[in-house]
């Protein structure tokens, strides 16, 4: 359980502090709030744990950038659930706790440990900001490409190729005397080609993240 927190609580607190800062300011920040997770990791005598978690953290970061396109899609973000349903369900609770060992929080629904709560302010990280990054993921990594066989169309709307002889669009122009000039000689309208896909296709992914 606590591997599992000290997990989430470096990626979630990383997601936030690059969601609101930039350049030096956010480098110092990380520094400043990794720092914090190895001395609350060591006070809970998870020393190594933390460290591991911070490694994780700096590779969700890597796979998951703001500022461009995601390495993996969102399948690091499937990763993480995996991995942290079965840390949890798995490891067995620690025997020792550190300075905290022995020491319980009360709330109104019962004495919390040391490692409850370290999971609990993961899972609290993690909800603030990388629901959002999990969802840019998916959109990006879902985004429609341009068909190659579909060239753009550089014509503007309602011209044609006789737009500046005096023909009209769509009408088949026939020399005078050929037939009687009443008959309709307009032909079948084309189609218009259906215009690129340039969205995204993401739906089918972000409801059911939007759920969970």
């Amino acid at each position: 359980m606590i591997l599992a927190g000290l997990i989430l609580l470096p990626i979630g607190l990383a997601d936030v502090l690059r969601r609101f800062l930039r350049g030096r300011a956010l480098w110092i920040a990380i520094a400043v709030a990794g720092v914090l997770v190895l001395v609350l990791a060591a006070l809970g005598g998870a020393y190594l744990y933390a460290v591991l978690g911070l490694a994780l953290a700096a590779l969700w970061v890597w796979l998951l950038p703001l500022d461009g396109r995601p390495r993996l899609s969102f399948w690091p973000a499937a990763l993480l659930a995996v991995l942290v349903v079965a840390l949890v369900a798995l490891l067995p609770a620690r025997v020792t706790t550190g300075l905290f060992a022995g020491r319980w929080l009360a709330t109104p629904f019962g004495p919390i440990g040391f490692d409850l709560l370290v999971l609990a302010l993961g899972v609290f990280a993690v909800l603030l900001e990388t629901g959002n990054v999990i969802v840019r993921a998916a959109l990006l990594g879902e985004r429609a490409e341009i068909p190659e066989d579909v060239a753009p169309d550089h014509e503007a709307p309602g011209t044609s190729a006789g737009a500046g002889t005096g023909t009209v669009a769509g009408l088949v122009p026939v020399p005078p005397g050929v037939i009687d000039p009443g008959t309709p000689t307009a032909s079948e309208p084309t189609p218009p080609l259906p215009a690129a896909d340039h969205g995204f296709r993401g739906g089918r992914l972000i409801g059911p993240l939007e759920r969970v």
